[in-house]
């Protein structure tokens, strides 16, 4: 029997939520609490999606397309999915970050009619052969309504010169990671401000011995390290870019404002990272569908 709390409701609630969010690994037992505790944390648990090959997207059937797009953020599939990635996306149009792994699936064509149909992307991590065999069509698409929010993009396809249209064709691009493979000619012209990415804020590169200019002073561009590789639950480190805090993103945003503050040389340009707290556990909030 559900018994009644002590707390105004609003303080419960703030209790409730901000330990799921500290400790992710007490949100199933919370659930239990009351219904009325249910009913606050559960939409917590669907907020980030992860589909690989230890899992099935069998459980997001029983909720409701309504629930779905109310509280689905975050999309992380792995390119050994059980699921194909066209019905994943279909049934999860508005959510805001997506990392596609792998650059094939089972439908192309089916794959990119279900993600041009995304109308909230902010973030993306992929292979862009995942969604558009041909790199000629992706550049076409960029003044698509599927990317007229995107912010964030961290590709992982191999360099070809065609993408430098793409960057400079993304029309709120803040934030850049280019394909591997990118030399500084090529950032430096996505830097220039006449004719490079308008509203870019930083531009992250996983080359920490890239030769650069010795004269260089641009305070956009950071040099730093991907996480390592964790085979318990590799798709938090390949999808970094996706989630929304402790990632790449976040430490580009923090080195470049405290250059900008003179905290640090501006001809310096290499961040590095500290992964010694990274444990080999699924702590990350994500509902993980096994």
């Amino acid at each position: 029997m559900e018994t009644g709390s002590c707390l105004p409701p609003e303080l419960e609630r703030e209790i409730f939520e901000l330990a799921a969010r500290t400790w992710p690994s007490v949100c199933f037992p919370l659930l239990l609490v009351a219904r009325r505790v249910l009913v606050w944390i559960e939409p917590m648990l669907y907020r980030t999606l992860t589909f690989h090959e230890r899992s099935n997207s069998a459980k997001i059937e029983l909720k409701t397309p309504e629930f779905l797009a109310r509280h689905v953020r975050h999309i992380i599939i792995s390119g050994w999915a059980n699921d194909d990635p066209a019905d994943i996306l279909r049934s999860l149009p508005s959510a805001e970050h997506l990392a596609l792994g792998h650059d094939h699936t089972k439908h192309p064509q089916l794959t990119a009619a279900a993600f041009l149909a995304m109308n909230n992307l902010r973030r993306l991590v992929f292979y862009s052969a995942a969604v558009f065999p041909f790199l000629s069509s992706l550049v076409s698409a960029a003044t698509l309504p599927v990317f007229s929010q995107l912010t964030h993009l961290d590709l992982f396809d191999s360099f070809n010169p065609a993408f430098e249209q793409l960057y400079r064709s993304l029309p709120a691009l803040t934030h850049l990671s280019p394909t591997s493979g990118t030399h500084w000619p090529t950032l430096e012209r996505l830097l220039s401000l006449d004719s490079g990415c308008k509203h870019l804020q930083a531009l992250v590169v996983f080359d920490v011995q890239m030769a650069l200019p010795g004269d260089l002073l641009e305070m956009r561009l950071v040099l730093t390290h991907r996480k390592p590789w964790l085979h318990g639950y590799p798709e938090e480190t390949w999808a970094e870019g996706a989630f929304d805090s402790d990632t790449f993103w976040d430490v580009a945003d923090e080195f470049i404002a405290k250059k900008r503050k003179g905290l640090i040389l501006a001809t310096n340009f290499t961040v590095p990272r500290d992964f010694k707290h990274i444990e080999i556990a699924n702590d990350s909030g994500a509902m993980d569908w096994t």
